[in-house]
């Protein structure tokens, strides 16, 4: 079996994320969500582009995504996961919390293609790979000059 089935058969059983599947707007907030103050933090500047494009990798059932969309309304947000039951649940969320809109997609970290995020975030994906730096790498390719990989821990 491959990584990717082995990734994907449980989560299709299991959909992941250990934070509750809501039917209602966010009212709440979070620093790390929000792109312009993670930049503060890590660069001591604001952002010159607050309509950046933020890439949510491994988006489970779309918590994060919630957050992402809701603190940053006018940037692009794309969720990727490899479970469609994680991105049919993250998709509902969305639509029922009438957050601004994200695009959800399945696809592999260690498949995309090339492009430039200005904030990327990732929580519980790496330990899925055989090699983790892989996986660390390719997210690094996808990073704009001065953008930020944000890994809650």
């Amino acid at each position: 079996m491959d990584i990717t089935q082995a990734v994907t058969q449980p989560h299709n059983l299991f959909p992941y994320s250990s934070e509750p599947i809501i039917n209602m707007a966010l009212g709440g907030w979070n620093w790390c969500w929000d792109q312009e103050l993670a930049h503060i933090f890590v660069h001591a500047y604001r952002p010159k582009n607050l309509d950046g494009q933020i890439f949510d990798a491994g988006c489970g059932t779309g918590f994060e995504t919630l957050y992402l969309t809701h603190q940053n309304p006018s940037a692009e947000v794309l969720a990727v996961d490899l479970s469609d039951t994680n991105l049919t649940i993250g998709m509902g969320q969305c639509h029922r919390a009438e957050v601004p809109s994200s695009t959800f997609k399945k696809v592999s970290l260690l498949d995309l293609g090339k492009d430039s995020w200005d904030f990327i975030t990732y929580v519980g994906v790496l330990h899925h790979l055989p090699k983790s730096i892989e996986g660390l790498k390719a997210l690094e390719e996808q990073l704009a000059d001065e953008g930020i990989i944000f890994i809650p821990l």
